[in-house]
């Protein structure tokens, strides 16, 4: 307890200084407190593993996954992976020096192996050919520029229609900083809410850590005619409004149906780019671009940087290329990391080579501010004139390879050239 409050105590010091002081101990502050508890305890460098077996998702095919980490990451990977119950069998707890050897005796067990650590550690997993991904991708946008270039209107038909159910449901916005809205906030939007959504994964703040974040911020509140149905806490720091913690009423599905927390995000960018901010902080979601909050987000026009708040990365090595890791490959385009840049994987399956069409308009779909590159995998190659255009463009890397050459190939690829 006593540690808590000394922590607490040295972000509320460190949230008082000015901006450019912060820029330059920003990077030491979460590295004091990964070596602090390295030291007490060693729990980042001590991993539990996990057998996890079950039918993946899409069509139901056998998978089997060995995860080293917590149980959180047990419910992640379940989640993302597979459709129903599964078989979970708790094995042991090695420090990460003992990886490789304890590696060796699992392979055969595994399809899939998973482990999550603190980037600070990852470069061990990296020198053994695992790919990281981070746990958690952070969305931040531009907001300077006009807002149907924002929301890319032209283009963006599903936010087109968004904006239109605004309309229709008359929503609106206020901002406020009396207390006894933000406790009705708290209990009666935020506590339902992200219960509801996010259940065994959900983090849920106490209350009176979030109670100080709204009293450095404001609270924006969405009003569909007397009754308030969605709420946003803000904070500013310097040019960036950060999006600290959504709520709907009650939980309801029905007020995500209408729209409410679409009006949230939209009344949020307004209100920012009237007071003159430059950049609006969306939060997290998980680096997957098939995922429900992530598309959200990216339709918002949100591009995506590493998260300097959410360190954890899942280093992810594949052992079995039977058909269950191919189904989750190319159903799941996702974003890794690699020279500590984002870059994105899209797994092409089909008895063709791409067309110069078909490439660009993959580009189209994923695109995103702040990806360093997009790599396209396709084991019928590709014809020559997207070979031409995949060397014209920088943002663009086409490799035609099956996918497990290319993953046995990744670290040459990826870690041992600049890319």
């Amino acid at each position: 307890m006593f540690s808590k409050r000394i922590e607490a105590f040295l972000y509320d010091v460190y949230d008082g200084l000015p901006g450019n002081v912060r820029t330059c101990v920003s990077p030491v502050v979460p590295a004091y407190f990964v070596l602090r508890e390295v030291l007490s305890t060693g729990s980042p460098l001590r991993l539990s593993a996990y057998l996890l077996q079950g039918r993946e998702k899409w069509k139901g095919d056998p998978l089997t996954t060995l995860f080293w980490g917590d149980e959180r990451g047990v419910i992640y990977l379940s989640n993302l992976l597979y459709s129903k119950e599964i078989m979970k069998e708790r094995l042991n707890t090695v420090f990460i020096w003992n990886s490789r050897s304890r590696l060796n005796l699992d392979l055969r067990r595994a399809d899939l192996i998973f482990i999550k650590i603190d980037h600070l550690f990852s470069r061990f997993l990296s020198r053994q050919g695992f790919l990281m991904i981070p746990e958690l991708i952070l969305f931040i946008g531009d907001i300077s520029k006009p807002l149907p270039e924002i929301l890319n209107l032209p283009m963006n038909k599903s936010m087109r229609e968004n904006l239109r159910e605004i309309r229709r449901h008359n929503y609106s916005f206020e901002m406020t900083k009396e207390p006894g809205k933000f406790e009705y906030f708290y209990y009666q939007m935020y506590l339902p809410y992200v219960t509801k959504r996010y259940k065994e994964l959900a983090f849920v703040t106490a209350f009176r850590d979030m109670e100080r974040a709204f009293k450095k911020g404001q609270l924006l509140l969405i009003r569909k005619g007397s009754d308030y149905v969605a709420g946003n806490i803000l904070t500013v720091d310097q040019d960036t409004v950060l999006s600290v913690s959504l709520g709907i009423k009650d939980g309801e599905i029905r007020h995500l149906r209408e729209g409410a927390l679409i009006a949230c995000n939209y009344f949020t960018i307004l209100w920012a780019k009237e007071k003159g901010y430059r950049w609006l902080d969306l939060g997290h979601s998980i680096p997957f671009f098939k995922d429900g909050l992530f598309s959200y987000k990216k339709s918002l026009g949100m591009g995506i940087k590493r998260s300097p708040r959410v360190r954890t990365v899942f280093g992810m090595k594949i052992c079995n290329f039977h058909r269950g890791v191919q189904n989750f490959l190319e159903k799941n385009p996702f974003i890794f990391i690699a020279q500590e840049k984002p870059m994105a994987l899209i797994v092409i399956d089909q008895n063709h080579p791409l067309t110069l069409e078909e490439v660009q308009l993959l580009a189209r779909t994923y695109a995103i501010p702040g990806l360093h590159r997009l790599v396209i995998l396709s084991d019928q190659g590709f014809t020559q004139e997207t070979e031409e255009f995949g060397r014209s463009n920088q943002n663009v890397h086409l490799i035609s390879k099956k996918p497990e050459v290319f993953f046995e190939s990744f670290q040459q690829i990826y870690l041992e050239k600049r890319v």
